[in-house]
């Protein structure tokens, strides 16, 4: 399987900071930011398998909306 998300945050100006990370399950993650004039808009690129996500989710996205 290939993972498409890097390369199309980066296609569309995305500025990573960063892309995989060393943990299972969840590895390919991702988190970036979109410029968007004087404000920045935050992405981030989850897995596709559901276990994956759901870890991924709870580890980096919940505690950044919090």
């Amino acid at each position: 399987e290939a993972d498409f998300v890097k390369r199309v945050l980066d296609d569309a100006g995305f500025e990573l900071d960063f892309w995989r990370v060393k943990m299972r399950p969840g590895s390919p993650v991702s988190f970036g930011w979109l410029p968007r004039g004087q404000r920045r808009q935050a992405v981030f690129g989850l897995p596709g398998n559901p276990s994956s996500a759901f870890v991924t989710f709870e580890v980096f996205v919940r505690p950044f909306l919090l």
